[in-house]
């Protein structure tokens, strides 16, 4: 069940901390109030994928939260499209995090009315009602595992006519690559190598300038400084204070000394080396070839070099390879071929007793003279190696039959494809009747159900109101509806109401007490004018201010 769910900087909303009760929740307001923003906030909490755009106008992100049994589950939406998910505080990837919260709700809305009037969609109804998730799931990943060797077999073919010349190519540039064989980062070590060689005359001239300036001619830096020096000296016997300077002056030329020495041992180890230099260049060469022509870099060309010998080991196993693909399709078409006839009889053994089930629950949902029919048949396919009553049938991942739901909504009419002839009300009650139908088989413990009540009203409404509030005896169902009978059979009643001052809109979400909710009630039932009820000193209220 879901305690309590957290929204801010959502849409229009600011902060919104809500509270969530067992039962069947009943939420209210006019139109445009913020009734759905709330069941968006949930199921994004809970999954659901989303976008840049609900992040509130002027803030950098949005945070959507919920508490089911105890439990954390957040979610964070930025402004510039990015999203992170969190169980417990923890982050999860998103595809880990819909795995985990995929039963913790059920959102019926429109987009599920828009799934059941999609007639590939019924075969799911079907096998969740037989329980055969698990199967179903092994006979996809047969079917995909089956279509993955066959185009692997197929490209295998058709490579094989050019795989000469492939083979061929494929071995000039490994050998071509193997005889450079660069080393990692040798390109940047040449080329601080050949500089260093390029410019031996350079720098032994340039030293050799330095040193005589410093050093070794008559007008050195040395020479003038002691010049200096001795003069300091005779100065210093007329004051001791002049000592300090000397023993500074002493100190650099020392230094200016050990320097020219370092630096004529360093230009008498250089020797130009024409022969060493030629060599870098001609090594240099080779590299930036290879780098040219396999990338742009020398990890470019090691990881080049290791796609295609691998590729050409694949070449060399081509003809093993074809022969173990053929016995791997072999058995894999015998698998599936299992897998799906087994699919098949279930679907069979259960379809009747789900079409009465549901049939039952449309009569007590006010279509008393309606038939509902799951019809399953096939398709023929003569290439298929799946064969049904002597008869080659086309596979899908799903198996090989065609699942589509009928409907007679009136007296005396056939039965027709319900996708043809449903209308917005009968498709919401005969969304409603499955759901009864999965009550009590559903491991999902929250049914959401977004204007369950479109297209109805009078004693329609009223059986429609029976049937959440049955539901509700098993789950926590949360429905937002504009209709008096459902709003009455409402165990929690949470109203919405926008209103603008100085600019500023303000949503208030209220648990109403009994009074309250009466109120609410007779207003939606047309029998008096609405009053701005004073929720905000309701204990039960919560206020969101929006700039």
């Amino acid at each position: 069940m879901i305690n309590r769910l957290y929204i801010r900087d959502f849409a229009i909303i600011n902060e919104l901390n809500l509270e969530l009760k067992p039962g069947l929740t009943v939420i209210t307001g006019e139109t445009g109030s913020g009734k759905t923003i709330l069941l968006q906030a949930l199921s994004l909490a809970l999954g659901s994928k989303g976008n840049k755009y609900l992040v509130k106008s002027g803030k950098k992100k949005t945070i959507v939260e919920a508490g089911v049994q105890g439990k954390n589950y957040r979610r964070i939406f930025s402004e510039k499209g990015r999203s992170r998910s969190y169980i417990e505080h923890e982050p999860v990837k998103d595809i880990d995090f819909r795995t985990q919260t995929k039963y913790l709700a059920d959102f019926h809305g429109q987009h599920e009315q828009q799934l059941i009037m999609g007639r590939e969609n019924h075969i799911d109804y079907l096998d969740r009602f037989c329980r055969l998730e698990k199967k179903v799931q092994k006979c996809i990943d047969l079917y995909q595992s089956l279509q993955s060797s066959k185009n692997r077999l197929k490209q295998m073919l058709e490579n094989k006519s050019v795989i000469g010349d492939r083979r061929e190519l494929l071995e000039f540039q490994i050998n071509e690559i193997e005889q450079v064989s660069p080393c990692e980062n040798e390109d940047n070590e040449l080329m601080r190598d050949f500089r260093f060689y390029k410019h031996i005359d350079e720098m032994v001239e340039s030293i050799s300038n330095i040193t005589g300036d410093f050093t070794e001619s008559d007008h050195s830096i040395q020479h003038r400084i002691s010049t200096d020096l001795i003069e300091l000296e005779k100065l210093s016997s007329y004051d001791e204070k002049l000592n300090q300077h000397i023993d500074e002056i002493k100190s650099v030329l020392f230094t200016i000394q050990e320097t020219s020495v370092s630096l004529i041992e360093f230009s008498d180890g250089l020797n130009p080396d024409n022969e060493k230099l030629n060599t870098i260049e001609l090594r240099i060469k080779e590299v930036e070839n290879l780098k040219r022509k396999y990338g742009g870099s020398i990890e470019s060309v090691k990881n080049y070099h290791e796609e295609i010998r691998r590729e050409l080991e694949n070449i060399s196993q081509l003809s093993s390879d074809a022969d173990e693909l053929y016995n791997q399709i072999e058995q894999l078409e015998d698998h599936f071929k299992s897998s799906a006839q087994q699919l098949h009889k279930i679907r069979i053994s259960k379809v009747e007793i789900l079409s009465k089930k549901v049939q039952r629950e449309m009569e007590r949902l006010n279509m008393p003279s309606a038939i509902f029919e799951i019809k399953i048949t096939q398709l023929s396919d003569n290439d298929s190696f799946v064969h049904l009553d002597e008869q080659q049938v086309k596979i899908h991942s799903k198996g090989f039959d065609q699942v589509e739901f009928f409907l007679s909504a009136n007296p005396g009419e056939e039965v027709k494809p319900l996708t043809e002839i449903a209308s917005g009300g009968e498709i919401s009650r005969i969304m409603l009747a499955i759901k009864s139908v999965f009550n009590k088989i559903d491991p999902v413990d929250t049914l959401v159900f977004d204007e369950i009540d479109t297209g109805i009203s009078g004693a329609t409404a009223e059986k429609v109101a029976e049937s959440l509030k049955n539901i509700s005896m098993n789950k926590q169902v949360i429905c937002i509806s504009h209709l008096p009978q459902i709003a009455r059979a409402a165990d929690n009643h949470l109203h919405v109401s926008k209103t603008i001052v100085d600019d500023t809109t303000i949503i208030s979400v209220n648990y109403l007490d009994k009074k309250d909710q009466n109120s609410v009630i007779d207003y939606l039932a047309g029998t008096r004018k609405y009053l701005d009820l004073n929720f905000q000193k309701s204990k039960s209220a919560f206020s969101v201010l929006n700039g």
